[in-house]
């Protein structure tokens, strides 16, 4: 038999253990008195409580109540039993059989066996959360952390206070924004967690309209987590035309972009679904040092004239999947930046923008190569190019292949077929050439209007010539014109081939 003072050190650790958490999860109630109130023998494993030995060294038997269930102020579904460490040796099995039989009584009867049980042979009562509610799934809304939803107060910090609840779960928890309009200011919903909430954003969401408050590139920041999902059906407004005639981005380099109204930063298998983003500051998406991302079903939008309201950028990331949007900005619709590597992009409707670009690329040292990028069945409307390439003149050295733009429908696009390796915005760049090797690069089934006599540019640069550039079945003739024959194409240092139809006619050597 264990000596009663190791039995007492149990009981004082166990106390400790319920006043913690009585201390964060408010008292139980009292157990229901009625004949399914039944007790049974119970061998917890070694590690339920702190300290506690082998129940086998114990001379006697450790009771426990049947698991019940209630719901604390919240509304929260939890549970609880009763526990008795019990240390008589008095207590023996055949007569435990018999007290088990009082429960088969009246109501009162469970009552007072345990009442006896607990005078007779039990030197401590406890009780204990068994199935801890960390363990179960919960909701984290912003408005049990204060939050006002009034679309007039900054309840950002009331975001990030009930995502790191979220965050800190020991079980699967959702994250939720919920059906009302929110003003909040920057935010970082930061990892790892225990295990990554599920983000909700049901309501609308609009951002502090001033850029004093905002310290991160992001509006919205998701870094370091794995397993992210992003959805709900709801809005993010990021309240930009304030703050669109304070950038010089384009055209001068060394501006300092705007906030991103979400962005993923060292994100991985990541899912942004079922959403509305509508003005954001600078971006609308940013996926940055990320990896198996998928993004659909989005509505992105901003006015033709904003500056710098790409729809989504990626860089420095790998295997990013793209897929039935519609995006309509005043910059690219998406643009790949450095470093990007197995980007597919299908099914999207773009425009008004600046289209589907792979870059700018070279207007940094040391930047990444990009490789892998395809694009089909998409529309491109009313924008100002349709499918690019484009890299700064007198970059730093990098490559950029392999790279599909296929089964593209044009509607009144302006260059809707380019590679433009002399990309200078503000015309005030150096005159040497780009240094980006290009190469590995297929235009296949685009057809529709230009509102632009040059259909198709290929303007390579001069030291490092594109090469390996393939196209197949292209069909392209001017807006509001029945004609083929006023419509045509320019190289420069451009190397590859023409198959099939090419209308205009190719200009590749």
């Amino acid at each position: 038999m264990a000596h009663q003072t190791d039995l007492n050190k149990v009981g004082r650790e166990a106390f400790v253990l319920l006043e913690e958490y009585l201390r964060r999860r408010g008292p139980p109630p009292s157990p229901p008195r009625s004949s399914t109130h039944q007790y049974y023998n119970y061998a917890p494993p070694k590690n339920e409580l702190h300290s506690v030995r082998d129940p086998k060294e114990f001379d006697g038997v450790l009771i426990v109540t049947r698991r019940v269930p209630w719901r604390n102020y919240a509304g929260q579904n939890h549970c609880f039993h009763i526990i008795f460490l019990c240390s008589s040796p008095r207590l023996r099995r055949s007569n435990w059989k018999k007290r088990k039989g009082l429960n088969q009584g009246h109501d009162t009867q469970p009552a007072m066996a345990s009442k006896t049980v607990v005078d007779l042979f039990c030197f401590s009562v406890l009780v204990l959360c068994m199935a801890s509610p960390s363990l179960q799934q919960e909701i984290f809304d912003p408005m049990d952390f204060e939050a006002m939803g009034d679309g007039e107060t900054d309840d950002g910090q009331a975001l990030v206070d009930a995502w790191d609840s979220a965050c800190e779960h020991r079980a699967p928890a959702i994250f939720v924004i919920p059906k009302r309009t929110f003003l909040a200011g920057p935010g970082t919903f930061e990892g790892p967690c225990r295990v990554t909430p599920k983000v909700q954003i049901l309501g609308t969401v609009k951002a502090v309209p001033s850029m004093n408050d905002y310290y991160n590139p992001g509006w919205f920041e998701f870094k370091h987590l794995d397993g992210l999902e992003i959805g709900g059906g709801g809005t993010l407004d990021g309240q930009g035309a304030a703050s669109w005639n304070k950038t010089n981005c384009p055209p001068k380099r060394s501006c300092k972009s705007l906030p991103i109204s979400m962005r993923l930063l060292r994100v991985s298998n990541a899912t942004i679904a079922n959403l509305t983003f509508i003005n954001s500051k600078g971006f609308h998406i940013g996926v940055q040092q990320s990896s198996s991302v998928t993004i659909s079903r989005l509505q992105i939008s901003a006015p033709a004239d904003s500056p710098n309201t790409d729809g989504i950028h990626i860089s420095r990331s790998d295997n990013v999947m793209i897929t039935s949007l519609k995006i309509g900005t005043g910059d690219d619709c998406i643009s790949i930046g450095q470093g990007a590597n197995n980007v597919q992009i299908s099914d999207v409707t773009c425009g008004p923008g600046h289209g589907i670009s792979v870059g700018s690329l070279g207007k940094y040292m040391n930047e990444e190569d990009v490789s892998g990028v395809s694009v089909r069945n998409c529309t491109v409307s009313g924008t100002t190019n349709g499918v690019r390439i484009k890299t700064w003149p007198g970059s730093p050295p990098s490559q950029a292949s392999n790279f599909t733009f296929e089964d593209i429908i044009m509607h009144n696009v302006s260059n809707p077929i380019i590679i433009d390796q002399h990309y200078c915005p503000d015309h005030q760049c150096v005159v040497s050439p780009s240094r980006v090797k290009i190469q590995n690069v297929t235009f296949r089934r685009i057809q529709g209007t230009s509102n632009d006599p040059v259909a198709v540019k290929l303007m390579c640069s001069e030291t490092m010539a594109c090469e390996n550039v393939h196209l197949q079945d292209i069909s392209l003739i001017m807006e509001n014109s029945t004609a083929t024959s006023n419509i045509t194409s320019s190289c420069s240092n451009a190397k590859g081939v023409a198959v099939g139809l090419q209308n205009p006619e190719s200009c590749l050597c």
